[in-house]
């Protein structure tokens, strides 16, 4: 009979169990007392061997890595970037672009490409040894090296043309521009590399963006600035340098949560900082997908409105001060931004002259969070104008007729800088109870 190993009903110590041998024969294998004892302190003591041998070392020498586990990962836990065009996410390769359908989803591992279809900004990529010219606020792609140490001729490949970008969203509106500093891209000539050598080597692509516009007006940071910048660079998951034109302390400091939500790197002051900065590849612009919007169809990975608002989440997230703060330890708390269920709503007051404005600016996104849009119109008796102008003038009588005749500067010089509003509250109660009726009928939203 076959040898067995104790019943499970006998205590692993018993000293004095007996084991069948497993020597055969009719009359059963012979009993063999107390040696299942051994096979325990065999093992223990083979243990004890194992973990002197693996971690022994660690504690007599730690600066010496022991590997008898198999190869280790970078302490940073980070695994080395290697940055290749628009081609996907192969192994570790990083993707440049990833717009769907863009003239440079296909680009290679070395080149520089840029997308001027869209009518609100110009993208362009750098795929390869990018390195910074502060003095002519350039960027200069550099052929890669051949396996004998020298420069190849990689660059033979890439259009001798200058790409020029100004990296802002607002490329129809020609007066702003103006005022955005111009990027050049070019690909270098190997006898340029003595006079470009690295002083800061970066392990990731850098994004180039502005500061500058209309970023000062919170609508404007969001809308030019933070919502393009996420979708040009999310998929990134903040591996990227953000290099800022026009940067500044105070935008620095009011949205310094969104930009450590962008980038796990220090921010470059590209106009300041005379240093000449590599990187494995760029992104000069950013792109825009619409007013407050996020087409998921545009995007490799569908990303949608809500990602964005998860984003903004993170980063605006809300963290308590620790139980033994005292009161004089605390700082004074800054305003958060409120974030609500989707199956909120959002209440949204037109001053005179921009209903059409207010509504093209926010109702589309509202709709992108699956929440209600709701719009109150200020009248001409709301409006502080009233005040200022005539009750016959056409700026309080026909505000569309006035934007017609004088123009966007008008809109926003009047009517949306020039004006307070003081509500009716006659007149605005139906707007909330209107509201709230249609609150009713929504399913009520989870905790």
């Amino acid at each position: 009979m076959a040898s067995k190993l104790p019943d499970a009903t006998k205590g692993l110590g018993a000293g004095g169990m007996d084991v069948e041998d497993g020597s055969g024969g009719g009359g059963g294998g012979k009993k063999v007392a107390g040696r299942w004892p051994g096979f325990v302190h065999f093992f223990f003591v083979l243990t004890v061997v194992t973990c002197a041998l693996v971690y022994a070392p660690r504690f007599l020498s730690p600066t010496v890595p022991v590997d008898f586990l198999g190869p280790r990962q970078p302490s940073s836990g980070r695994l080395p970037v290697r940055v290749d065009g628009g081609r996907g996410n192969e192994g570790d390769a990083l993707v440049l672009d990833n717009q769907v359908n863009s003239p440079c989803a296909s680009m290679g591992a070395h080149g520089i490409c840029c997308d001027r279809s869209d009518f609100n900004t110009d993208v362009c990529f750098m795929a390869g040894e990018v390195r910074t010219d502060a003095a002519s606020l350039s960027f200069l792609l550099f052929p890669p090296q051949a396996p004998n140490g020298t420069a190849n001729d990689a660059n033979a490949t890439v259009a001798e043309k200058e790409e020029r970008v100004r990296p802002y969203t607002r490329k129809w509106e020609k007066h702003l521009m103006a005022n955005i500093q111009e990027v050049r891209l070019r690909a270098a000539r190997p006898d340029e590399a003595d006079a470009h050598r690295c002083d800061v080597r970066h392990d990731a692509p850098a994004l180039v963006m502005t500061a500058g516009g209309y970023t000062g007006n919170l609508f404007h940071a969001f809308n030019d600035g933070f919502l393009p910048a996420w979708l040009t660079v999310q998929h990134l998951r903040r591996r990227v340098v953000l290099a800022v034109l026009a940067y500044n302390p105070w935008w620095a400091g009011t949205f310094r949560e969104l930009v450590s939500g962008l980038s796990d790197h220090h921010v470059i002051d590209l106009l300041h900082d005379k240093r000449t900065h590599c990187f494995p590849g760029a992104i000069v612009g950013t792109r825009f997908h619409g007013i407050l919007a996020v087409e998921p169809a545009r995007t490799k990975d569908n990303r949608t409105l809500v990602d964005f608002h998860d984003f903004l989440a993170g980063g605006y997230k809300d963290d308590s001060t620790p139980p033994e703060a005292t009161q004089q330890q605390q700082q004074p708390r800054r305003p958060r931004l409120g974030l609500y269920s989707r199956r909120a709503a959002l209440l949204q007051i037109a001053p005179l002259g921009v209903p059409h404005v207010a509504r093209g600016c926010y109702e589309k996104a509202t709709a992108m969070m699956e929440m209600q849009y709701e719009q109150y119109d200020a009248a001409a008796n709301e409006s502080s104008l009233v005040r200022k102008y005539p009750a016959d003038d056409v700026v309080l009588r026909d505000p569309e007729a006035a934007t017609r005749e004088r123009g966007w500067d008008l809109t926003a010089r009047v009517y949306l800088g020039g004006q307070n509003v003081s509500l009716d509250l006659g007149r605005f109660g139906d707007t909330l109870r209107r509201l709230h009726s249609r609150a009713l009928r929504l399913p009520v939203a989870g905790p």
